[in-house]
């Protein structure tokens, strides 16, 4: 989809604003554009086709596009009987505009204006009957001001201030209203697209521009920002200003109460009969409303931990916090993709996006840096391979060894910091010097034993270091894992790859925060490995602005020091026992059972695009299907 392309809901506003504008025209200039026609020379002509075509034609069409932005019949045909009737008083002054007609169109652009709030609405709960009477019906508070949204007002009508001023000074004269209109839509849509442009929210330029372009045009203005500051839906306040990641809609809340308002998506007999008779306190999930969102600046960490069996909308949602922490944040990502599942990111950031296949990325494991000894590298080598391979400690010291002995046959001294800098070995030269111990009868068993894991390990992609570090980490970049031959070769290179990149940010200036996304993070982060790579990787990614997006199928397999210290933890569908008894255990904090069956019930009924998740302390079930029209930016 190309990326330019307007979304419906723009394109509806676009719509009625242009209407509303022909409404203006209209009063303003047909009756002399009509008596002067020769076509109607007499006067009830004039009137039919003035009558026909402004108390019927437009507000029928403008109540089409009510009918289809909001999905509710009543508020179009609201809207196109109040539209007759204000009309109507226009027929004792012969279609000549009445006096404060203006008044009018403040109770036209009222009722036009919370259809987008409904639209929003509809797309979150996918209600199906009408959108209007249902949220009549919603018990929760509709309006909901704040300081943000009058914040946002007052500075939309400072702008509006400012550019009248100018025309004030500058003695342009702006006499009749729709010059007022378009002169404004002209001045203010560079100055918005350049405000929006420096933001990183482009794609909010058409609607933030709408609504300056109004702003100072004193009637329309009233309803159009009355009803972004009552609904905070209402256009593109919210998302000019205040940042956040969208992890999706409210669906269900974990309580500890009497059960009411119980929701029913998830089978909670089992839990909700052992309290029937006697209306004791237990936790349930009891139904919520409402966005499910967070703002990366504020949580104590930028790390989100997410799980779920295969199929059930991990990546999907995954692309959907980069793409939002992209366009919100402006920051920049890296991507370790093991399948090829993100590479249309590309669709949308296009020559801005680094796409690097491992290949073409090489890097070498044996690499020193100033800081790391010979010695100190070869045990970290060690303790990776006997974690990828699952190998005993014999075999472990025996690759410490191996590896000490390939270094100084490179003339790489432990105790020659001077020889650090020298050409440094790869799996290629290790796999030579067990060859040679085999043949002359040193250990042959015991390195006849290690002789296959080295030869997996013989790659290309291992044998010299090519990446640049610097690139990527100041442009949003994939790296594709998928031409690998196997997960311990992946595992062997995103470990190598980690090791270079906490060393890199030390010599590189970052001027952006950075997202690392690791998919199947199970297989780097095992919970039987040293924890030195994920404690060290944690910790300084919080000195340099380092987030973590860590996403696996197993998250008992995944080391403690990931889940503990990810702030932002979202769980998909499990059916797998031990994980699934695991997860809900950590989600529910070991406390108390009926709290933990609780939470294994949901996550064990959770459908596709559907997952628990917790924020400050308390347990959501929410939808993420919204991630969808996310990534309507992106190809199918």
């Amino acid at each position: 989809m190309n990326n330019n392309q307007q979304k419906p809901s723009e394109i509806s506003w676009l719509a009625l604003l242009v209407l509303t504008l022909i409404v203006v025209l209209i009063n303003v200039y047909s009756p002399s554009i009509i008596q002067s026609s020769t076509i109607f020379t007499l006067d009830y002509i004039s009137v039919l086709m003035r009558i026909f075509t402004v108390f019927f034609i437009i507000p029928f069409i403008i109540a089409l596009i009510l009918m289809l932005i909001s999905r509710s019949f009543l508020l179009g045909t609201i809207y196109f009987l109040l539209q007759l009737i204000v009309f109507t008083g226009t027929l004792s002054h012969q279609l000549k505009p009445v006096p404060f007609i203006e008044i009018f169109y403040i109770i036209i652009l009222v009722l036009m204006a919370p259809a987008i709030s409904i639209m929003y609405k509809m797309k979150k709960y996918r209600v199906k009957e009408d959108t209007l009477i249902s949220l009549l019906k919603d018990r929760q508070k509709f309006l909901d001001l704040n300081l943000d949204s009058i914040s946002q007002l007052a500075l939309h009508l400072c702008i509006s201030g400012i550019i009248l001023f100018i025309l004030t000074f500058l003695n342009i004269s702006v006499p009749s209203s729709e010059s007022i209109y378009v002169t404004g839509i002209l001045l203010i849509l560079p100055i918005t697209s350049i405000l929006t442009m420096l933001s990183k929210r482009i794609n909010t330029t058409l609607q933030s521009s709408i609504v300056l372009a109004t702003s100072w045009y004193g009637v329309p203005a009233i309803p159009l920002l009355l009803a972004s500051l009552g609904t905070g839906h209402g256009l593109a306040f919210s998302n000019l200003y205040k940042k956040k990641i969208i992890l999706g809609n409210k669906q269900a809340i974990l309580v500890y109460d009497k059960p009411r308002r119980i929701y029913t998506k998830i089978n909670q007999d089992p839990i909700i009969e052992k309290v029937k008779h006697t209306r004791r306190k237990t936790w349930f999930w009891q139904e919520t409303r409402g966005e499910l969102s967070i703002d990366l600046e504020s949580i104590p960490n930028m790390h989100i931990s997410i799980f779920g069996a295969s199929g059930m909308g991990k990546s999907i949602l995954a692309k959907s916090i980069i793409f939002q922490a992209y366009k919100n944040y402006g920051y920049s990502f890296l991507v370790l993709d093991h399948h090829n599942e993100y590479l249309d990111l590309m669709d949308v950031l296009g020559k801005d996006l680094n796409i690097l296949d491992s290949y073409k990325a090489s890097i070498n494991p044996f690499e020193l840096d100033p800081n790391t000894s010979p010695k100190q590298r070869a045990i970290e080598l060690a303790d990776t391979i006997k974690s990828i391979f699952n190998l005993g400690y014999i075999q472990r010291n025996a690759l410490e060894e191996i590896f000490i002995k390939t270094y100084e046959l490179k003339g790489i001294l432990t105790d020659d910091p001077s020889t650090w800098s020298k050409q440094p070995p790869n799996f290629g030269d290790v796999l030579d010097v067990i060859d040679n111990f085999i043949s002359e009868g040193i250990y042959e068993d015991q390195y006849k034993r290690i002789r296959p894991y080295i030869k997996m390990l013989t790659q290309d992609v291992f044998a010299e270091t090519k990446i640049s570090f610097h690139e990527i980490l100041t442009k949003p970049t994939i790296i594709l894992l998928a031409s690998l031959p196997s997960d311990q070769v992946r595992a062997m290179y995103v470990d190598t790859f980690l090791h270079r990149l906490i060393r890199a940010m030390y010599t590189t200036t970052i001027s952006n925060k950075i997202l690392l996304v690791i998919d199947e993070a199970h297989l780097l982060f095992k919970r039987n490995r040293s924890r030195a790579l994920v404690n060290r990787l944690f910790m300084e990614s919080r000195k340099y602005g380092l987030g973590i997006l860590a996403i696996t199928q197993q998250p008992l397999d995944t080391s403690e020091a990931v889940i503990v210290n990810s702030s932002i933890k979202i769980v998909f569908g499990l059916t797998e026992i031990r994980n699934l008894d695991y997860i809900s255990k950590t989600l529910s904090g070991y406390t108390d059972y009926s709290k933990v069956y609780a939470v294994k019930l949901a996550i064990s009924s959770l459908g596709k695009l559907n997952a628990v998740t917790i924020i400050d302390n308390t347990l959501y079930i929410i939808d993420t299907s919204h991630s969808l029209s996310i990534l309507q930016k992106f190809p199918s």
